[in-house]
């Protein structure tokens, strides 16, 4: 329970700072957002990046988050983040059939509102759940 509410001051405060983090409910899973400086290699300043770590190990390097349409401009480059949400769920539910009636639904959820969130009328936002 400390480490839930440890991650849900951090993500409260990191909306003006430069990295936003959530992690799996067991702990393996941690993925980092960040703004990019414009000093990591290959990733404009201003840019939206995550990492993975699983288990310790970094399985996804520095990547670039954003979208590229044709006549539309790119959701990318000079993304700032508005706001962040989180929430942990816990809870079950019954299947009708099935070896295992009972299915345990588990995660943590971290919700990232970026700056250009408005294009034609479609308001976007990521959302990274985090289960196992």
């Amino acid at each position: 329970m400390l480490s839930i509410l440890s991650l849900f001051a951090l993500l409260m405060s990191s909306c003006s700072s430069e990295t936003l983090t959530i992690n799996s409910p067991h702990g393996e899973i941690f993925v980092s957002i960040t703004t990019s400086t414009g000093e990591e290699t290959g990733i404009a300043a201003g840019t939206l990046g995550y990492t993975v770590v699983y288990k310790g190990h970094e399985i996804i390097g520095n990547s670039e988050l954003g979208l590229e349409f044709r006549d539309l401009p790119a959701m990318g480059p000079g993304m700032e983040v508005l706001g962040t949400e989180t929430r942990q769920v816990n809870e079950s539910w019954e299947r009708v059939w099935g070896k295992n009636k009972k299915v345990l639904d588990s995660y943590n959820e971290l919700i990232v509102r970026p700056m250009r969130q408005i294009i034609l009328g479609w308001t976007w936002c990521y959302v990274f759940m985090m289960t196992g």
